[in-house]
């Protein structure tokens, strides 16, 4: 961690030694949230048994809808039927493409049409029932995730002020090393400082 890197040099450093030393140090607490979130910021399958259940039946409903909506495109007469369309999402739900015309015979609801609108993207009454159930799962799904951050929310907060103290150490480090690493960019050097009062000192190679 930088509160450890830096500390391992406290005896030439001091000074920012002593900004590492407001660094907290939460193993336990920061462990926990590797475990439950990705890099991505996403909460991962594993952060609990329920989650991971959830995902699983999620998947597999998903599954069975385009199962149930390609059996279903395929079965429409040729007339109605869009040549090579896939099953597709509209608004969050699966539809399947039709031509205008086979609007009445297939029932169900419009998310969508093309541009020209000879297409429609319909959510057939066929997959409307497997719908609602993944509708279901996925609001599980929701609360499942928001208990497990409402859950690691509740481990940091009593350490909110120690944390709050660890941004600003963060920032202050942060821009220390920023200045450092453009003054090795550019060769600066620490000025020697004349005495109060001395009049004559001249500038080599100087700039701002």
């Amino acid at each position: 961690s930088s509160r450890r890197a830096i500390l391992r040099y406290s005896s030439d450093h001091p000074l920012l030694a002593e900004i590492a030393e407001r660094l907290v140090k939460l193993e336990p607490e920061a462990e926990s949230i590797r475990r439950a979130i990705d890099d991505e910021g996403r909460v991962r399958d594993e952060a609990s048994r329920e989650l991971a259940r959830l995902r699983r039946e999620i998947r597999g409903a998903r599954g069975r809808i385009v199962e149930r909506l390609e059996a279903f495109a395929a079965s429409l007469p040729e007339r109605i039927r869009v040549p090579d369309a896939s099953v597709s999402v509209r608004d969050g739900r699966y539809v399947i493409a039709i031509r205008r015309e086979g609007r009445s015979e297939v029932g169900g609801l419009v998310h969508d049409e093309s541009a020209t609108g000879g297409t429609l993207f319909v959510e057939p009454p066929v997959a409307i029932e497997l719908m609602n159930r993944l509708r279901e799962l996925e609001l599980a799904e929701a609360r499942e995730v928001q208990r497990i951050l409402r859950e690691l929310t509740d481990r940091l907060r009593p350490h909110s002020e120690a944390l709050s103290t660890t941004l600003d150490s963060l920032i202050a480090l942060d821009s220390l090393f920023a200045r450092a690493r453009y003054a090795l960019q550019y060769n600066g050097r620490r000025p020697t400082l004349l005495p109060p009062g001395t009049r004559d000192y001249e500038i080599v190679r100087g700039h701002h």
